[in-house]
């Protein structure tokens, strides 16, 4: 990526996180997609939806959308806007239809898919379809034989592949992607701290957690490319993180003090805020700035104040247009 490029990205409200709780689903389906055309006519870069089955951090029973069918119809609904399916958790799908479905979404999209893999860290979500719950060192092996088999599906017209998780016999995938093959996008953060991973398969990551947390990881992933021979600029680093935008700071530290808040993610509000983008306009900046001088070249936004789209018209109208992208986007 060049000097001074930076990508903003947007998760698609689709219930992951309650916030369709109450809702009809006909009418929680249309508001995905008015958000969906919305974010790309601001101009978003991207638009994400979470490959999950249940809502986070807590289950609970509210409607949630199969990401394949969401992305597709934000493909339909959109023009320009890459389309993103986030984390498909490496045990529950197996290479084969992996590659089917993101191939797919890749030619209905016109080459628009991006495919954010992970191994899943919520043991819940195994549990309640009847899934064995993997180790996190297992989940990590999984993911690494899932990522060669998807590799070898989208480019080779037979796969036989007999390995510890994955078995293929004379395999194909048809349609492949336009692309021939989608990158590899890791979310490192999630891979229990092993960034090994990453070094050795990624395209591009994905980190969360605070500016100071963002430049320590990106350190650990300097050390293990250098582990495997890989030059460190050759991948593009993103961060995942939520956002609200309030008036003032009376409005946010109502917010904050509320118990939906605090019980919903268990964390210090002090806590919260470091780690994610809440607050007015001008602290909102600050912080986006602190993670693009951090050597961040796209930023996925997730909105707090979802269904509605208060937080995601700021951030696009006030907050990007302040953001000064760094001379330099690619690791040191």
């Amino acid at each position: 990526m060049g000097p001074g490029v930076f990508r903003w990205g947007v998760l698609v409200p689709h219930g992951v996180n309650q916030e369709f709780a109450g809702w009809e689903p006909a009418a929680a389906w249309q508001r995905m997609v008015e958000v969906g055309r919305l974010a790309e006519s601001l101009g978003y870069d991207q638009l994400w939806v979470q490959d999950c089955v249940d809502t986070q951090p807590r289950r609970s029973p509210e409607l949630v959308f199969d990401s394949w069918i969401a992305a597709t119809a934000l493909a339909g609904a959109t023009t320009r806007a890459r389309i993103g399916a986030a984390v498909p958790c490496a045990p529950y799908h197996h290479p084969g239809t992996l590659a089917k479905r993101a191939a797919t979404l890749d030619v209905a999209s016109g080459g628009r898919a991006v495919l954010e893999l992970g191994t899943g860290s919520h043991p819940c979500g195994y549990e309640s379809y009847g899934w064995q719950v993997p180790s996190p060192s297992e989940r990590l092996a999984i993911l690494g034989e899932q990522i060669e088999v998807l590799d070898q599906l989208w480019r080779e017209p037979s796969v036989t592949h007999t390995g510890e998780h994955w078995r293929l016999r004379d395999a194909h995938c048809a349609p492949t992607p336009l692309r021939s093959a989608l990158p590899v996008r890791l979310p490192a953060a999630r891979l229990e701290g092993d960034v090994e991973l990453a070094a050795r398969w990624a395209d591009q990551v994905v980190w969360q957690g605070s500016p100071a947390e963002v430049t320590a990881a990106r350190a650990r992933l300097r050390e293990a490319c250098a582990q495997v021979g890989r030059d460190p600029s050759d991948i593009t680093e993103a961060v995942r993180i939520e956002c609200r935008i309030f008036a003032d700071n009376v409005e946010r530290d109502r917010w904050l003090g509320s118990p939906f808040v605090i019980a919903f993610w268990s964390a210090h509000p002090d806590n919260y805020c470091e780690r994610n983008l809440v607050g007015t306009v001008g602290s909102v900046v600050r912080q986006v700035q602190r993670y693009v001088d951090a050597g961040i070249t796209e930023m996925v936004v997730s909105f707090r104040d979802y269904p509605e789209t208060t937080s995601l018209e700021a951030f696009r109208t006030e907050v990007v247009p302040l953001v000064t992208p760094a001379v330099e986007t690619t690791p040191a």
